[in-house]
């Protein structure tokens, strides 16, 4: 029988810092809610949440790249013979 998220409260989950480790996440909760262990609606609502944040660890790598690209470039501009 599907458990709701109020019963998974002992569930262990590492770290979420890296697009790859929310990446594992959603493959385990897939494979979860496929074995039927978790209500699909519940796993759903908790793989929405993973996508959103797998979004802003892309976007925050992208804005420190673009911060690293920025600090590189040459303020000055370059001289006309």
């Amino acid at each position: 029988m599907p458990t709701d998220l109020n019963n998974t409260r002992n569930v262990r989950v590492g770290p979420l810092d890296t697009v790859g480790r929310v990446a594992t996440e959603l493959g385990r909760l897939y494979r979860v809610a496929r074995r039927g262990e978790l209500d699909k609606s519940e796993a759903a609502k908790l793989a929405f949440i993973l996508t959103a944040l797998r979004q802003c660890l892309e976007v925050s790598a992208v804005e420190d790249r673009l911060a690293a690209l920025e600090e590189d470039r040459d303020p000055t501009p370059p001289r006309q013979s």
